[in-house]
C-alpha cells in the first residue's frame, strides 16, 4: 500500500494499514478523534490527528473556549510525546496525566499528615 496510515488505538495497539480515505472515515465515525496518533508509513512519526489538515473535521474539533493540555514534548517533536513517566516518546494520554496528579497530590497529602502526627508526638513528649 503507498499511502498506508496507521493509529494507535486508546490501549497504545498500533492498527493499520488504511488507505487515505479509510482513515477519514475512521475520524468522521469517532474512532480518530484530534489527539489520536497518526503516522503515514510503518516507519513513520507520530502526529496528532488534529495536526493533519482535513482529517477531523471541523465539527469535530473542540471549541476555542475548551482547555487544551499543554504538551511537555520538546520543540519539534509531535505533540503528546515524551514528557512523563514512561518509556521515552510514549504517550501521555490526559487521562494519565490526572491520574498522576492526583496519585501526586495523595502522597502530598500523606506526607503533611505524618508530619503533622509527628509534630504532635514530638509536643507530647516535651
Amino acid at each position: 500500500m503507498a499511502d498506508a496510515f496507521y493509529y494507535q488505538d486508546a490501549e497504545n495497539t498500533v492498527q493499520g494499514p488504511f488507505t487515505p480515505p479509510e482513515l477519514k472515515q475512521l475520524a468522521n465515525e469517532g474512532v480518530i478523534v484530534e489527539t489520536t496518533l497518526v503516522r503515514k508509513g510503518e516507519e513513520g512519526p507520530w502526529y496528532q490527528a488534529g495536526q493533519i489538515p482535513g482529517l477531523i473535521a471541523a465539527a469535530a474539533k473542540p471549541a476555542e473556549s475548551e482547555p487544551s493540555y499543554p504538551s511537555a514534548s520538546p520543540p519539534g517533536e509531535p505533540l503528546g510525546l515524551a514528557g512523563g513517566p514512561g518509556a521515552p516518546g510514549q504517550f501521555r494520554s490526559p487521562a494519565n496525566m490526572i491520574v498522576d496528579t492526583i496519585k501526586a497530590s495523595l502522597t502530598l497529602w500523606k506526607a503533611l499528615v505524618l508530619a503533622g502526627a509527628a509534630l504532635l508526638i514530638w509536643k507530647a513528649c516535651r
